[in-house]
C-alpha cells in the first residue's frame, strides 16, 4: 500500500476521493504506528506515522474498504495498542466469548459509509 504524509486535521480518518487520511492527537508519544489488520484480526500491515507538534498522520493511497485498524502508541520503553478514539466504527472478536485477549481488543473500522441503512 502506497502512503504519503497526509494532513493533521481533521482527527481520526477522513476520506477524499482515493485518499484515506490519519490523524491523531498524541501529545505524550514520541512514535505511533498505524497498524492494520485483515478480516480475521491478523496484522497484515503497519506504517510510521508522521509527526507535527503534538499530532501523528499519513495518508494511504487506495486503501482497501473497509479497514480494520489500530494505533500503537511508544512513550520510551512503554508500547500501547489503542483504537482511533475519533472513530464512530470498531469491531473486536468475531468468536463470541473467545478468550484469547490478542484477537479480543477493541479495533475501529475505516468506511466511507454508515454501516447500517
Amino acid at each position: 500500500m502506497k502512503t504519503q504524509k497526509g494532513n493533521i486535521s481533521p482527527l481520526g480518518f477522513s476520506f477524499f476521493e482515493n485518499l484515506l487520511n490519519f490523524s491523531i492527537h498524541a501529545p505524550l508519544a514520541n512514535k505511533v504506528n498505524l497498524i492494520i489488520f485483515d478480516e480475521n484480526g491478523t496484522q497484515i500491515d503497519s506504517f510510521n506515522l508522521y509527526q507535527t507538534k503534538n499530532r501523528f498522520h499519513i495518508c494511504l493511497i487506495n486503501p482497501p474498504a473497509p479497514l480494520i485498524y489500530q494505533y500503537e502508541l511508544h512513550q520510551g520503553k512503554k508500547t500501547v495498542l489503542i483504537c482511533d478514539p475519533f472513530s464512530p466504527f470498531s469491531t473486536s472478536s468475531t468468536i463470541w466469548g473467545e478468550e484469547n485477549y490478542n484477537k479480543n481488543l477493541v479495533k475501529s473500522i475505516a468506511q466511507n459509509s454508515p454501516p447500517f441503512d
